[in-house]
């Protein structure tokens, strides 16, 4: 883009990128544990047997 940025605005750029980063993840890794409590549930639940 060519646009010129302090220091500082690029410090703050890259901070809250990791913190978007570090969110995702951590949103990702709690929806595959959700998933697979759900999934599993789906195996020894009742009616598994008929």
């Amino acid at each position: 883009m060519g646009t010129v940025i302090g220091q500082q605005a690029e410090m703050y750029a890259n901070s809250r990128n990791e913190a978007r980063i570090t969110c995702s993840k951590w949103r990702s890794t709690e929806f595959l544990q959700h998933f697979y409590e759900e999934k599993k549930n789906l195996f020894y639940g009742p009616g598994i047997a008929n």
